[in-house]
C-alpha cells in the first residue's frame, strides 16, 4: 500500500504513520490503490482529501476517534464514506424502523446519554 500514490500523497503530508492509521481504519476502494506515478486521478485526489479530513476530525473529536478505535478494534477497516443509515430488526408491531443518525452520532448519542 505504502507504494499506491494515493499513500505517498497523505503520507506526505500527514506523516507515513498517520497515513497508515487512516488507510487502516477506512475502507478504500481498490481502484483508487493504483502504483504511483507522476500524476493523480481526481478520484485519487478526492480519496486524499477525505483522509486528511477523517485524520483531522479524529484528532479534534475524541467521541469520534473512540468510536473509530471501537469499530476497528471489532471488525477492522469498516469506515465507509457516505455510509448513513442502518436497518433495525422489525419492532413488535411489524413495522420497519430506520435508523437515520449515522454511526458516529448513533455513538455518540450513546455516549452522551
Amino acid at each position: 500500500m505504502a507504494d499506491t500514490g494515493l499513500f505517498r500523497l497523505v503520507g506526505a503530508l500527514l506523516g507515513a504513520d498517520a497515513a497508515a492509521r487512516c488507510f487502516s481504519r477506512v475502507f478504500i476502494a481498490p481502484a483508487l490503490l493504483r502504483p504511483a506515478t507522476a500524476r493523480l486521478s481526481r478520484a485519487e485526489l478526492a480519496q486524499a482529501l477525505n483522509l486528511l479530513l477523517f485524520d483531522d476530525l479524529l484528532q479534534r473529536v475524541p467521541v469520534a476517534r473512540d468510536y473509530v478505535e471501537d469499530v476497528h478494534a471489532a471488525a477492522g477497516p469498516g469506515l465507509r464514506h457516505g455510509q448513513r443509515d442502518r436497518h433495525l430488526p422489525d419492532d413488535a408491531a411489524g413495522g420497519r424502523h430506520r435508523y437515520l443518525l449515522s454511526d458516529t452520532r448513533a455513538h455518540a448519542a450513546r455516549l452522551i446519554g
